[in-house]
């Protein structure tokens, strides 16, 4: 739940920087760190090959929280737990830093995280209703977070096309892990914590979500076969039942009246 990106000393971010930095520099602790992200493949040659690894995060990840955390003009409202300016960074990232600093733009407003069971059945990809991919969202995202590319060479030059798209993005990994996401589902109500669910209060905030007109903003909608057929081709076939899709209605900053910084 922390911003990563807004890092202070004594923040989560530095006490997992250095926690990897003392693994690497204990052998019993190293070993033991191996075990567990090897699992059976932990045979003395993987051993190394993960240890001459990790250094490499330690310093990625430390640029980039030192680098965002050294930019407070940038981003002047305070992240923190549960929201980061993540489509500003990333933009800032990916056309700034890699192509002109004259494109630096402040963002002011912080989003929160979302939740990620059922967001895979969306039709728009952020909240503001301005990504439908979902994979072009994560490349997007990993530019912006460290995985590696370059448009220009040492002189400035552009990079010749059969060049310009070698990325460490792992498009065959990150389809891994949007395909489980399909499987996850919303987390059961912890009664021991928040107490038993009166289910005839349930059963009649159900009836005024739909009687008051709460459907009509927050859905959700089921998208037609239609309509998934020009949006989401894939999601209709023939050897499986159809995948879900859910039309995202956008309401105007004006009408729901949240933070009138984001656009």
């Amino acid at each position: 739940m922390m911003a990563v990106t807004d890092a202070t000393f004594g923040s989560f971010t530095y006490e997992l920087l250095g926690s990897l930095a003392s693994t690497l520099a204990n052998p019993l602790r190293f070993n033991r760190f191996a075990g567990r992200v090897l699992g059976r493949d932990a045979g003395a040659s993987n051993k190394m090959r993960l240890w001459r690894e990790v250094p490499g995060v330690v310093s990625r990840a430390g640029r980039l929280a030192i680098h965002g955390s050294a930019r407070k003009s940038l981003y002047p409202t305070e992240e923190g737990y549960g929201r980061t300016a993540a489509i500003g960074r990333i933009a800032n990232v990916v056309f700034d830093d890699h192509v002109a600093p004259a494109n630096y733009q402040v963002f002011r407003s912080p989003e929160s995280y979302p939740y990620l069971w059922n967001i895979w059945k969306f039709d728009w990809e952020q909240y503001g209703a301005f990504v439908a991919q979902p994979m072009a969202r994560n490349v997007a995202e990993a530019l912006g977070t460290g995985a590696s590319y370059q448009f220009l060479d040492e002189y400035g030059r552009p990079i010749p096309p059969a060049e310009r798209y070698h990325t460490s993005f792992s498009f065959d990994g990150v389809e891994r892990i949007e395909s489980t996401l399909r499987t996850l589902t919303p987390p059961t109500w912890p009664q021991d914590l928040l107490g038993p669910v009166s289910l005839d209060k349930a059963e009649k905030g159900r009836a005024l979500f739909v009687r008051e007109g709460c459907i009509a903003c927050h859905g959700p909608h089921v998208a037609s076969k239609e309509y998934t057929e020009v949006v989401a081709p894939s999601r209709i076939s023939n050897d499986s039942p159809a995948l879900p899709l859910w039309r995202i209605h956008r309401v105007g900053l004006d009408r729901i009246g949240t933070d009138p910084n984001v656009s």
